[in-house]
């Protein structure tokens, strides 16, 4: 069972919103912050268990027993929070989450890495957590984009402008063949041209594509248009990121349209 430190539990919990609240961070991001925060608190806590195994170490920062005291747990777990607190939460460090510490008599600038001590098991375990989380694609550090800004959309940024540049070429091709679409031309005419007596059932009166029912495709028409252009660019900027996303099913939708 954890023994999370009466103040973490309450104060840290009022210091995190309070953190919120002056950060500009949206929903999606604050989200994965306390996340983050809660994944390190975790981590140092499971150090001090006989079963529960950490995100990062699985269970190679376990303590003996002998050290799996209340006080260790509690310490442990508050360096932890406290460091992704701050890594998360930067412009509060000082009015926020340096004064927690302060008020449980922890030196904040402990930054022992010595895993025989609560202090260590916390930084090492969060620091784990936390370099993985600044390779997670969110952009946090604002690395990934040239004007610095944390948790810019930059993957968002290059397939907008890939979609834009797809429609620009595909418009010469749409105004150049440009008609009615088959899906309602063909019940439209059959109106008019079946012979007497012909029921529009004995056809495929709705013209849709006569595929097997795992694979439909919508009832467009067959010369190069927006749609085709917007699924391979969506597939094709994807695996720049994403090398599994162009996957042959991605490239058969593109080609089905």
């Amino acid at each position: 069972m954890m023994l999370l430190s009466p103040m973490w539990s309450f104060s840290g919990i009022k210091g995190h919103f309070q953190a919120v609240r002056n950060s500009t961070m949206g929903p999606p991001m604050v989200a994965r912050a306390l996340a983050i925060v809660h994944t390190c608190i975790y981590d140092a806590w499971a150090a001090y268990d006989n079963k529960a195994v950490g995100s990062q170490f699985g269970g190679r920062l376990r303590r003996p027993r002998r050290e799996r005291t209340i006080a260790n747990k509690n310490k442990a777990v508050s360096f932890a929070a406290y460091r992704a607190s701050v890594d998360l939460f930067p412009s509060d460090k000082a009015r926020v989450f340096d004064r927690l510490m302060a008020r449980l008599g922890y030196d904040i600038d402990d930054t022992s890495t010595d895993l025989a001590t609560p202090a260590g098991v916390g930084n090492v375990a969060c620091a784990a957590v936390l370099d993985f989380r600044h390779g997670d694609g969110s952009n946090q550090l604002g690395n990934l984009t040239p004007g610095g800004v944390p948790y810019a959309d930059y993957k968002f940024f290059v397939l907008t402008n890939a979609i834009f540049d797809a429609g620009i070429a595909a418009w010469d091709a749409k105004g150049r063949f440009d008609s009615v679409r088959p899906v309602t031309a063909i019940p439209y005419l059959l109106q008019w041209m079946a012979p007497s007596g012909f029921r529009t059932s004995q056809v495929h009166f709705r013209h849709l594509p006569l595929l097997n029912t795992s694979r439909v495709t919508a009832p467009l028409v067959r010369y190069w248009g927006p749609n085709e252009n917007f699924v391979l660019v969506r597939t094709e900027s994807s695996s720049s990121f994403y090398p599994t996303a162009a996957t042959n099913s991605s490239r058969a939708e593109a080609t089905d349209w």
